[in-house]
């Protein structure tokens, strides 16, 4: 949330940027995702929906999704 499009768009970057990152040379991502009981395999921006303002306030949506597998299997 924020009190101008701009300022939302700048954080939602950031969000996008710190889930996303991958180490360079390894391709593992930079920053870890932890599920009990699985293993994060993948992850994916899912859908973005951007930009809305309600009263006064701004949001931006976006949603990520994860590929997880068993611990055991």
């Amino acid at each position: 949330m924020g009190t101008t499009a701009e300022q939302v768009s700048l954080h939602a970057d950031k969000v996008r940027a710190a889930f996303l990152a991958r180490k360079p040379g390894s391709g593992a991502f930079l920053n870890a995702v932890s599920v009990p009981g699985a293993r994060v395999i993948d992850r994916a921006l899912d859908q973005e929906d951007g930009t809305t303002v309600t009263s006064g306030t701004y949001t931006y949506v976006q949603r990520f999704a994860l590929t997880v597998s068993s611990m055991t299997g």
